[in-house]
């Protein structure tokens, strides 16, 4: 849904943070937005329900995260990135989180990239852990709290409106 917004409202919205998923090869054809749109994604490299390698369906093809964000790069005009390792808070989650951001983005679009090695399809929390192996959405990593990373990059586009 975020991505459709991105695509249509990109007028009425200040950002958009779409999360665990690529954009649908539909939806990249179809996407016309307004103006390039400051983004934040976040993935999880081990995630079986929406593959962060994308996948191909009889009703379509899921983009792979990567093709997903070099679509909004070229969207959003970026021509650089940087890239860092964000502290491994908790071992036992057996993931970590990488950021990417790119840079020289047009209109102050910004595009952000957090990747969740070893993530599966969960958001990242620093709430206690159900004990024992994972369920069907795979490992939840522990080293940040996602609602605290989405303030952080919403509230200065909120203030700057």
């Amino acid at each position: 849904m975020a991505f459709t917004i991105a695509c249509s409202l990109a007028d009425k919205v200040a950002a958009v943070a779409p999360m665990i998923s690529g954009m649908t090869e539909h939806q990249r054809d179809d996407c016309r937005p307004a103006r390039p749109l400051p983004m934040l994604m976040l993935a999880g490299s081990a995630d079986l329900i929406q593959r962060y390698d994308g996948w191909i369906a009889s009703h379509g093809r899921l983009l792979s995260v990567p093709e997903t964000l070099e679509y909004w790069r070229k969207v959003n005009g970026c021509t650089g990135q940087r890239s860092r390792p964000l502290p491994d808070g908790d071992p036992a989650d057996r993931s970590s989180v990488g950021v990417v951001s790119w840079t020289g983005c047009s209109a102050d679009a910004s595009l952000e990239f957090y990747r969740v090695f070893g993530g599966g399809h969960t958001l990242p929390s620093l709430a206690p852990r159900e004990p024992g192996p994972p369920g069907k959405f795979g490992w939840r990593n522990g080293d940040i709290e996602t609602a605290e990373v989405l303030w952080a990059f919403f509230r200065p586009l909120q203030l700057a409106r």
